[in-house]
């Protein structure tokens, strides 16, 4: 039984936890991720994350403060520690220091399928994997480049462009909207000839 879901989290100051906060606040809030993560504790430390560092264990605590403790507010700094300690050598997710919510949430869900028995079949790439290929195509000779597929969990697309496309299109759904900025991505053709430059 829930105590509350009424919670917020600490974010002391010189803490700096907003961007994290709100990742933890969003995958507790997401039904899908929530309910098959607290169904499925199956984990192995492995690939150089220990029990001490492990994005897994942390989350799992935070949701289980969620979901039983009478506290209002929530540490969020288990979960900043193991991001510390994973990303020291990249200097990312360093205790007090400000970063990226969406760069967050990918290290989460990384490491979550990192530590995963199967990792094709993890949590992350269930609920917000997305198979993408990407290729480049000429629009007058046709020609297309060779597809490179990967598996992503963020789709990163400039809201400046999005903002643009939906003042001309007020009516036009969301994903159409990021699928004509991709399709704006401009590139030159390898078959373009380009004219030699001049002699010096």
């Amino acid at each position: 039984m829930y105590a509350s879901v009424k919670k917020g989290l600490f974010n002391e100051a010189g803490e700096n936890n907003c961007f994290l906060n709100v990742v933890i606040q969003a995958l507790w809030h997401m039904k899908s991720f929530r309910n098959r993560f607290q169904r499925s504790d199956a984990h192995e430390h492995r690939e150089g994350i220990s029990p001490s560092a492990c994005p897994h264990c942390a989350l799992s605590i935070i949701f289980n403060q969620y979901k039983y403790s009478d506290s209002n507010a929530i540490p969020p700094n288990i979960l900043r520690r193991a991001l510390h300690s994973l990303y020291e050598s990249e200097r990312k997710f360093q205790l007090g220091a400000f970063d990226d919510a969406a760069e967050a949430l990918d290290a989460v869900l990384t490491c979550i399928e990192k530590v995963s028995p199967h990792p094709e079949q993890s949590i992350p790439r269930l609920v917000f994997g997305m198979e993408i290929a990407e290729y480049t195509q000429c629009g007058k000779c046709k020609t297309r480049s060779p597809a490179h597929s990967a598996n992503h969990y963020i789709y990163y697309s400039y809201v400046s462009a999005v903002q643009a496309l939906k003042h001309h299109h007020p009516r036009a759904p969301f994903e159409d909207l990021l699928r004509t900025v991709a399709h704006q991505d401009m590139r030159s053709c390898a078959n373009e000839v380009r004219p030699l430059p001049p002699p010096p």
